[in-house]
């Protein structure tokens, strides 16, 4: 298994989306009736399941964290990692 650390931070990572993609998760989400930030959650998910990232991910992540909770902004975990569109 490779050598890593996890990267701590006082607030979580938030990747810069393309337009296109921030465009056409909007229409998606808007078709599915569900929040843009769930439904890209779900894709990236299904997307990154089986491969060795997703397990390193999953390893670092108490099981009762492995996903992110809802409520305001301020309020979600400081290691749980939200895509904002």
């Amino acid at each position: 298994m490779p050598n890593w650390k996890p990267i701590v931070r006082e607030r979580p990572y938030s990747p810069q989306l393309s337009r296109l993609v921030v465009c056409a998760l909007y229409h998606e989400a808007k078709a599915k009736r569900k929040p843009m930030t769930r439904l890209a959650d779900e894709l990236l998910r299904e997307a990154l399941q089986n491969t060795v990232s997703m397990s390193i991910a999953q390893e670092s992540f108490p099981p009762q964290r492995a996903s992110c909770s809802k409520g305001k902004a301020g309020a979600v975990l400081a290691s749980c990692q939200q895509l904002r569109a």
